[in-house]
Parts: C-alpha cells; sequence; structure tokens
C-alpha cells in the first residue's frame, strides 16, 4: 500500500510509520538490543550537518546496508547509536523520520519537516487545503500506547493536532 500511496500523493512517515515506509522501499529492520525512549536525543541532519535534539522512542531500526541507495537517501543518523533516523525517496514527495519530529525540545527545531510536507501537499496536482471555516470533520491517526497495558498517552503527534484544533476551531 505504501508504495501505491507514495506514487500518487505525498506522504510523510513518522516513527513506526518510517519503519513501514523503509520496508516498502526494500529495506530491512533490526531489533535494537536496548530500546531508545526520551528527549535530548543528538540527531544529525546529513544535508546541512546541523544537529537537532529530538524525542525518540525506538525499538528497531532500519539496516543501513540494506536500503536501495536507487530508492531512498538517508537524510538523517542517531549520533549515539548510528542508527538511520531518516529517509527520502529519490523519485516521490516522500520522506521519513524514527524521531517525533513534533516532540523535539526547541519546539521548532523539525518544523520545516511539516513545511516541506504542506508544501509538497499544496504543489502536488494543485491541491488547495481548506480554510477552517470549511472543516467539518476530521479523522485524526495516531500511534496510540507503545504497548497495551503499557502506557494511557497518545503520541505527542494526536496530542499536538488536537490541542491545536481545540485553540483555533469551536468544536460544539
Amino acid at each position: 500500500m505504501i508504495r501505491t500511496v507514495q506514487a500518487e500523493i505525498p506522504l510523510f512517515a513518522i516513527g513506526l510509520g518510517h519503519e513501514l515506509f523503509a520496508l516498502a522501499n526494500g529495506a530491512e529492520l533490526k531489533m535494537l538490543p536496548v530500546e531508545y525512549h526520551g528527549s535530548g536525543h543528538p540527531i544529525r541532519r546529513i544535508v546541512t550537518n546541523d544537529i537537532i535534539y529530538a524525542t525518540q522512542g525506538q525499538g528497531y531500526a532500519v539496516v543501513a546496508k540494506s536500503i536501495d541507495r536507487d530508492r531512498l537517501i538517508t537524510t538523517y543518523v542517531d549520533l549515539i547509536n548510528g542508527t538511520v533516523q531518516g529517509l527520502r525517496h529519490r523519485d516521490f514527495p516522500a520522506f521519513s523520520v524514527q524521531f517525533f519530529a513534533d516532540g523535539a525540545p526547541g519546539p521548532h527545531e523539525s518544523r520545516d519537516l511539516f513545511d516541506e510536507f504542506m508544501e509538497a501537499m499544496t504543489a502536488r496536482g494543485g491541491i488547495s487545503l481548506p480554510s477552517l471555516n470549511d472543516i467539518q470533520k476530521v479523522l485524526i491517526i495516531g500511534g496510540g500506547p507503545t504497548e497495551i497495558g503499557h502506557e494511557t498517552e497518545l503520541d505527542s503527534a494526536t496530542v499536538q493536532i488536537m490541542t491545536e484544533f481545540k485553540n483555533t476551531v469551536y468544536v460544539p
């Protein structure tokens, strides 16, 4: 499904979505010996050599040697364990990050990823985004707890989206 979607519309995958994006494009995953969770995790943006500090929640990693370089470009690398933290498709407006781009301390270190996705949405096929006043229904898909019975909180992206709607749109 991801291979079909990435060829038709812009795709921005985060966390588990990053892993699924990698698998759909021929890469392999490995289980990490120790899971990484928490904030302030140093990650290098390869194109600029900048370091961002992101929130992390990762138990698996993309195997760097398994990446098909004719399809995907590595965009971010973890400075602690060397794992692949970001990928970009060479032919389609599709990209992914393992870290929580919305949960980075700062909080604007990864905002450009969301800006880029919105630009891709509007540029692809002349799509125009509706104004908030025209939106009648919204579907929010979140990761939920990392393990059933383990946590009761929603993922940070879902919380951020719900907060933004609450602050800007009155929902009766």
